[in-house]
């Protein structure tokens, strides 16, 4: 049975902080069973056929301080859109650019500047 970490949805009130490698990032909703951790996000949009960059940038980080927060877990990633689940599997590279681009990435978000695809992507 998985159990409730913590989620902001569904009714739950009680929200889930991670922290790893020097980010703190608060999911929609965690949850736990024996030797797995499901991440989960939600939008209110449809889904459009692929993720956008920030889901895909989000879901990355969380997975990854998941990853280090309970090692020897298996990690997932969903996210739940209108009208689909959507798996979002780990990519360990991604996670790795992220934190290289963690000081931009936080100046950008307090300057309100944070625009995915303009010279922001891991193959500029």
């Amino acid at each position: 049975a998985r159990r409730v970490l913590g989620a902001d949805v569904g009714g739950y009130t009680r929200r889930y902080f991670v922290e790893a490698d020097g980010l703190r990032g608060a999911p929609d909703a965690v949850f736990r069973s024996s030797g797995e951790v499901v991440v989960g996000d939600v939008k209110s949009r449809r889904f459009r056929g692929s993720l956008t960059d920030y889901e895909r940038y989000q879901m990355t980080l969380y997975l990854g301080m998941l990853r280090r927060r309970f090692p020897g877990c298996a990690v997932r990633g969903v996210i739940r859109y209108r009208d689909a689940l959507v798996p979002v599997p780990f990519d360990p590279e991604l996670y790795r650019w992220l934190l290289s681009r963690a000081p931009e990435l936080r100046r950008r978000l307090r300057e309100r500047r944070f625009v995915v695809g303009r010279g922001w992507t891991p193959h500029a």
